[in-house]
Order: structure tokens, then sequence, then C-alpha cells
């Protein structure tokens, strides 16, 4: 009976990420892939900000970013019903002509959803049989800059996310991302990495850092980065090298402000998971993010509900 109970419950999977993969180790993504497509999710959650975060949204992209998306949109004469529109528009997905694909790029590039502008934008790009070039900039610049971007980069959303949701028909994602920027944040990142050998708590922590450096830097060359980064035993460290856990003697300020803010931002990114999986609750929920935060959204899911089950890369590469 259990075990029924069991097989019942939502199953939610954290995919921890690396935000750019070497040319020479692309390969290394083909065991991800392959459990992905065994998990067969139904549900795509992204680090990308949510549109309503806009402190982090002005802080990542720039000040003017507000009066910029105001500027185009008088431009390019868009609706005033803008939310409609979309809705209008995803419903056609499979069937919408090129043009028709290019104004569901800009809504959602306007409404700030930036994941699925950028998401848009690749699949209008990888998808047209002809040179992307004709689509004049005009257009669809920002389709074409993302994609050329990313490519280059090799991120998680080149190589994974964008090509696994487009071939599951995944027609939106759910972007999960919010309180990224805390503008206190860098300055306590910075000092307490800074050396300070009278601080005993400080120290140890430094110590702690650099000894996982040194295994990361020193990988053999047949390693897989991407499996490393979602072993339980990185997952673990990651708690502590991100400050979410420290030792109840640690006195060092700094390194408690990091904690809070780590803490804060990993439970709001939590939540809204846990709210797109009560939406679906049917559906299994595949969740792309840092490596660094898998450790601390499953803690802080488990914390949520019971309901569901949260799973990790090594649950379903076996």
């Amino acid at each position: 009976m259990l075990q029924l109970l069991a097989c019942a419950r939502q199953n939610i999977l954290l995919i921890g990420t690396l935000h750019s993969t070497e040319k020479n180790r692309l390969h290394e993504i083909i065991p991800i892939t392959s459990a992905i497509k065994k998990f067969k999710p139904e549900i795509f959650c992204v680090e990308y900000l949510l549109p309503t975060d806009s402190l982090s949204i002005n802080y990542r992209i720039n000040q003017g970013t507000f009066n910029y998306k105001e500027a185009i949109d008088l431009a390019w004469k868009l609706p005033n019903h803008v939310a409609d529109t979309i809705r209008a528009l995803q419903l056609l997905r499979r069937s919408l002509t090129i043009d028709e694909q290019i104004r569901l790029q800009q809504l959602y590039f306007l409404t700030l959803d930036m994941a699925n502008a950028d998401y848009t934008g690749y699949r209008l790009i990888t998808s047209t049989p002809t040179d992307p070039s004709y689509l004049i900039p005009s257009e669809n610049y920002q389709a074409k800059s993302t994609y050329e971007n990313k490519h280059y980069r090799h991120d998680e959303y080149d190589l994974i996310v964008f090509p696994m949701a487009a071939q599951s028909n995944i027609s939106y994602l759910y972007p999960i991302d919010d309180l990224s920027t805390w503008t206190m944040f860098e300055k306590f990142y910075d000092r307490s990495n800074t050396t300070d050998i009278a601080d005993s708590s400080k120290t140890k922590y430094q110590r702690l850092v650099n000894d996982f450096l040194k295994v990361v830097n020193n990988l053999p060359n047949d390693s897989n980065k991407w499996i490393l980064s979602n072993t339980p035993k990185v997952i673990n460290d990651l708690l502590r090298i991100e400050c979410y856990t420290i030792d109840s003697s640690n006195t060092n300020s700094d390194i408690k402000a990091r904690q809070h803010y780590w803490v804060t931002r990993n439970q709001r990114m939590a939540e809204h998971i846990a709210t797109v999986a009560t939406k679906h609750k049917n559906k299994k929920v595949i969740v792309f993010v840092g490596a660094s935060h898998v450790g601390a959204v499953r803690e802080e899911l488990l914390k949520l509900n019971n309901n569901y089950s949260v799973l990790t890369l090594f649950d379903v590469i076996k």
C-alpha cells in the first residue's frame, strides 16, 4: 500500500546546470539528456528572472530597461491587451507563421518574460529552413542576438533546455528565479573571500572553498563535469560552499549575511516551483537551476510539501 502511495506522488526533478561548457566537453551532456528523456518531463521550470522581479531585472540588465521597453512598445505598435494576445498566440503555437512567431517573441520580450522570449527566439531561429539573416534586425534582433550568444557560450539553454523543450512540444517555460540581486550580497561575498588570518571562522570557510576548488580544477581529462556537479557529494558540498549551511560556531558577520541571502533566495525559488507543481498536480516537473542551487532548493521544497518527491539527476540516471 505504501508503495502505491509513493508511486502516486508527483515527481519534481532538479537538474544542476553549468552556465557554460567548453567545446571539447560538449559530449558530457549526452548522459544528462538521456536521463531527462527517461524521466519524460511535462512541465519545465527554468532559472530565469520572474517578470515581476523588477528590482533584479533593473539590476541585471540596466537602469533604463523599462523606458527602453516602453519605447519599443510604441515603435512596434503592439496591442494594449498584451497578455490576451500572448494567450491567443500560445493556443496556435504549432501552426504559427513566421510573422506570428516574431510577434509572440516581441510580446514576451516586452512583458519581460525573458525565458519565453529567448525560447521563442530559439525556436524561430532553429526551425527556419532559410538563412536566419533574412529576419531583419528591426523585427527580430532580440531572438537572433540571444541565440547567437547562447550558442557561442554553449550554455545550458542552448545545449539542453530549449532543444528538449522543443522536442517535447513544450509551449511555455516557467521562470522561477527571484530575489537574484541583493546589492549588498556582492560586498559580503567579496569580504567573505578576503583572507583574514585573525578570523578563525573566515579561515576555516576559505579552507573549505579552496579544498573544493582543488578537486574541481584537477579533475581527470575523462571526467564528466555535468555528472560530477549533480553527484550527492557535490550537492552537499555546495550547501556549505554557498553558505546555505554554516557551522554553529561561525561568528563571521559577512558569512552569516551571505547565508541569509542564499537561504532567502532559494526559499523564494522553491515557493515558485511549488506553485507551478500545484498548478499541474498530475504532471512531472523538471527544474533547471545552476548546480549551486540544487541542494538548497531541494531542502526548501521538502519543507513546503509532502505531496511530491524531490529527485536529483542520480535518481533517474541509474
